[in-house]
């Protein structure tokens, strides 16, 4: 070999030589399509992390599972730290190895698992359903306006925002759209924050044919009043208060009667007597083990203060339970040395309330009403239901009503020597 060939300008141009050949044989690939194909692979690995990262937080949200704790810095940590945390540790424990990798050996700012990541994997989630149900909207045209107001964690004000249409099926949606953040709570307020909406998902006041709020001045008033103020620039919006909720408060008008509303406290009473001492439950379950070893029911159901067709479930499980309580608590009475002196004075209060004909009849008489009133209670909430049909509903059940009124002395003694028997 010669001193030429030794030389190290020689060498790299025998090298760049043979690396030409290589290429133009399509053996090897040049620099640039090498680093082509390294950023290829690992834009395929990025999307395989945020694949499994995506499907973590959507998981959490399909479960309405909080995602994280006080604190998510982009850390995967050994202790048990928040439900986003920890189905990342089961991902990898279920040969996640791209993600197990990743986490490994990646930079500490580009591990997309920090807080700022789930927000916008969130974010993007919420915008793509919110985009596909304004995209149905649009095709409807017209559509309903619904909003109701509620206060979050953090004691604000949150207005949430649901859209009612028919799609091109025939089909009736009531799609949740947004919440809200409310500095105020007047009408004014409030209408100017549903208009702000309206503008930024580009839809037209004018396509407006209803309005849905409850009762309160702030949203139902005629003046002043969020309905007010819509209506004056689209006087088709029409607004209507919940049909249902104006049931309840009628309900809840007519029982103002002394015997009902004493029955009504002690029904309460009584499942706050249970429910909220664990003791107290365990001797009621023991009591219908005995009684009843097939029975389902072992908790008393408290009264919904809000939705009467609760109230009816509430009061067919008492009638159902009513001999294991009115046992249990004779029970109770009778075991002076294994109860403290509270227990014993309600347990006594209850059982001389339960055999009382005052309460059983009150008892009997709004059970017996709330069964014809469930079914409206229940339909007037249905997502389909139109204004004619809760029209005729209302007629049916005010001539039932009318019916029982005529034939009452016929249809009371039946329901005394119920309570008689109880």
């Amino acid at each position: 070999m010669g001193v030429h060939q030794t030389l190290k300008y020689h060498t790299e141009a025998m090298k760049s030589a043979d690396d030409f050949t290589s290429i133009m044989k399509e053996e090897k690939m040049d620099i640039k399509c090498q680093l082509d194909s390294n950023a290829e692979k690992q834009i395929l690995i990025n999307r395989q992390v945020l694949t499994s990262v995506m499907k973590t937080v959507l998981f959490c949200g399909k479960q309405g599972l909080a995602l994280r704790g006080d604190n998510d810095d982009g850390v995967l940590k050994e202790e048990n730290h928040s439900n986003f945390n920890e189905l990342l540790k089961f991902r990898i424990d279920s040969v996640d190895e791209v993600l197990e990798k990743h986490l490994a050996t990646c930079k500490p700012n580009a591990t997309y698992v920090s807080k700022t990541a789930q927000n916008n994997v969130t974010n993007i989630t919420g915008e793509q359903i919110r985009d596909s149900i304004l995209s149905k909207v649009e095709n409807a045209r017209h559509f309903s306006l619904l909003a109701d107001e509620a206060t979050d964690s953090g004691n604000w004000e949150q207005l949430a925002v649901v859209l009612r249409f028919v799609d091109d099926k025939e089909e009736v949606h009531e799609d949740f759209l947004e919440f809200v953040e409310c500095r105020a709570t007047t009408g004014e307020y409030l209408a100017g924050k549903l208009l702000d909406c309206l503008n930024k998902w580009q839809l037209d006041v004018a396509d407006i044919r209803g309005q849905g709020y409850d009762g309160a001045a702030n949203m139902a008033g005629k003046i002043k009043g969020v309905q007010a103020r819509i209506s004056t620039l689209n006087e088709k919006a029409l607004y209507f208060h919940c049909a249902s909720h104006c049931l309840n408060l009628c309900i809840v008008k007519s029982c103002e009667n002394e015997m009902v509303k004493k029955m009504l406290a002690t029904m309460t009473s009584l499942a706050a007597f249970f429910n909220f001492a664990p003791k107290r439950q365990r001797k009621l379950e023991e009591v219908i083990q005995t009684a009843f070893p097939d029975s389902h029911k072992k908790k008393v159901v408290d009264l919904c203060k809000t939705r009467w067709v609760e109230r009816h479930t509430a009061f067919e499980t008492f009638a159902s339970m009513y001999q294991v309580l009115y046992d249990c608590l004779g029970q109770i009475t009778e075991d002076t040395a294994g109860w403290d002196s509270e227990t014993l004075a309600k347990a006594a209060g209850f059982l001389h309330s339960l055999s009382s004909g005052e309460f059983l009849v009150a008892f009997v008489v709004c059970r017996k009403a709330l069964q014809f009133i469930q079914p409206l209670t229940v339909n007037l909430q249905k997502k389909a239901k139109d204004i004619v049909g809760a029209y005729k509903d209302l007629d049916d059940l005010t001539d039932t009503v009318s019916r029982l009124r005529t034939d009452i002395d016929n249809v009371f003694p039946a329901w005394f020597a119920e309570a008689n028997q109880m």
